[in-house]
């Protein structure tokens, strides 16, 4: 018979803001392939947004960067949605991270059970 296989959230984290942050640890014995990864954000203009996803080795999974000038001087909000497959190794773990401004982020996907 065929095992199920259903969807998990690895990362929902609001206000991230400032240096790097462990937010999830794939465990022993399973693979996490995370599918989604949302970047949302609030009225941005004055301080921009520069905020990310990371890997152990540093690798940035997706990264959503906005800063004002004066052709584009307003951003009151949206979101920014990465759509892949990212393969994470257990023990591998999953950081938020901003260089500017304050954002809510979202990652989910498959968390695998590994022969």
């Amino acid at each position: 018979m065929a095992s199920r296989t259903y969807s998990t959230q690895f990362i929902q984290r609001a206000a991230v803001t400032g240096p790097a942050t462990l937010v999830y640890e794939v465990p022993l014995g399973f693979l996490a392939v995370v599918k989604c990864i949302t970047i949302v954000w609030g009225d941005i203009t004055v301080s921009g947004l520069d905020a990310w996803v990371q890997a152990a080795n540093l690798a940035k999974l997706a990264r959503y960067s906005w800063t004002a000038t004066l052709a584009q001087p307003t951003n009151i909000g949206g979101t920014a949605l990465f759509w892949g497959a990212w393969a994470c190794e257990p023990l591998d773990t999953l950081s938020v991270q901003t260089a500017a401004g304050t954002c809510d982020i979202t990652a989910s996907g498959y968390l695998l059970s590994l022969p």
